[in-house]
């Protein structure tokens, strides 16, 4: 309400300051309280704001113009870069509201404020992966350099709030495929990054989950294929990630969360074969898949303290055998 009685500069000033004291109350008692409560009084300015400008009636508050503008561009800019660079001492659910109050301001921001700023050309860190991950759909180059982010970092020796932020940035991420294309580029390239990194690392996490969102997305679970690999392909994951629950899981305790991965990552081989064969990557993929599962396997042979994940190493198996014809 005071925005509303302010001149232009004032009014800069006072959001600015504000600002301020969310990310010291932040910083000092990792409290999200504050930054969230403004960041809901900001969508309603805007929200107030638009309303004004294109073309239905003026609401009884009205804001300048050019403070319009200024508070468009700062959210597109200044509180982006804050909460990307800030230390996010939160729990995992907290900075997920924090990022869900802010994507609900963005969407009251221009398109051509948002490319002029072009928010997701800065750096990846543990701290603003989720919030990088759910702006991701503003531009498919950048989708692809956060999935290939997530996709080399490891399983290993992670505490639980990060391993937490990783899944999470994995589901937001995962529903944002456009088409046919750029499925199978994602695929290949995931399995390109394991090639060079191995099997221990969030790559099959990620290819597992997006998998899951595709095939429910496009319906496959309700057609008929012909000639296609004679395993029964599970439907679980898909359940889980139905149109109606899919924002929902993201509230999920962290040991529920382990179960529904655990169930993308079982359903992995068997959707997947389907999907290579219906593109005619079956080739690709599958000498890509038996790479990695000869690099691992010799690797456990020459290690006494091999260190990657059965059940990865299960999943990569059994990809490869289902691509070359077999059954399992």
């Amino acid at each position: 309400n005071l925005l509303y009685q302010l001149p232009t500069g004032v009014g800069e000033e006072v959001t600015m300051c504000l600002w301020a004291v969310c990310r010291y109350n932040l910083k000092a008692h990792s409290s999200s309280k504050s930054i969230t409560e403004y960041l809901v009084g900001l969508k309603s300015i805007l929200a107030s704001g638009n309303d004004n400008t294109d073309g239905r009636p003026a609401s009884k508050k009205s804001m300048s113009p050019a403070l319009l503008r200024t508070l468009q561009k700062f959210i597109a800019t200044g509180i982006f870069s804050d909460i990307c660079t800030d230390p996010m001492t939160l729990d995992p659910i907290s900075t997920k509201r924090v990022w869900a109050s802010y994507l609900l301001c963005l969407k009251h921001v221009p398109s051509a404020t948002v490319s002029d700023a072009y928010v997701l050309n800065g750096n990846l860190t543990h701290a603003n992966i989720f919030g990088m991950a759910s702006c991701a759909s503003m531009s498919p180059k950048s989708t692809r350099r956060i999935e290939s982010w997530i996709a080399r970092q490891e399983t290993k020796d992670r505490s639980m709030s990060t391993s937490l932020m990783l899944l999470l940035s994995i589901l937001t991420v995962s529903m944002q495929a456009r088409n046919e294309t750029e499925m199978k580029e994602s695929i290949l390239g995931l399995f390109d990054v394991m090639i060079v990194t191995g099997v221990d690392t969030m790559s099959f996490y990620l290819l597992a989950a997006k998998v899951a969102f595709w095939w429910d997305s496009q319906e496959l679970y309700q057609l008929q294929y012909i000639d296609i690999p004679t395993q029964s392909v599970s439907k679980m994951s898909s359940f889980f990630v139905s149109r109606d629950l899919n924002f929902d899981v993201n509230d999920l305790k962290p040991e529920l969360l382990s179960t529904l991965f655990n169930s993308f990552i079982a359903d992995l081989p068997s959707k997947l074969a389907v999907l290579c064969k219906l593109w005619k990557i079956s080739d690709d993929v599958s000498n890509r898949a038996s790479r990695i599962l000869s690099t691992a396997l010799s690797e456990k042979e020459q290690s006494d303290s091999f260190k990657n994940d059965v059940s990865l190493l299960s999943c990569a198996r059994d990809i490869v055998i289902l691509l070359e014809g077999g059954d399992i």
